[in-house]
């Protein structure tokens, strides 16, 4: 944490602590932060194209839509 706060723009301290909070089986936060550095960083346009929704669903993804 103390990296992300010194850094708060650098993904890869970001992208390891995802990490490190997945090896604590804390999942979902992982994930999240996984998917807002994505979508940060993406070049890819078929991603760009649905970046509003990875950011909306990003910390929803054990909610079951019907």
């Amino acid at each position: 944490m103390k990296g992300i706060a010194l850094f708060p723009e650098n993904k890869a301290i970001q992208t390891f602590y995802a990490m490190t909070l997945f090896n604590l089986e804390e999942h979902g936060t992982a994930m999240q932060l996984l998917l807002e550095c994505l979508i940060e960083t993406t070049r890819d346009e078929e991603i760009f194209k649905y970046k509003n929704a990875i950011r909306f669903y990003s910390d929803k993804l054990n909610e079951v839509w019907e």
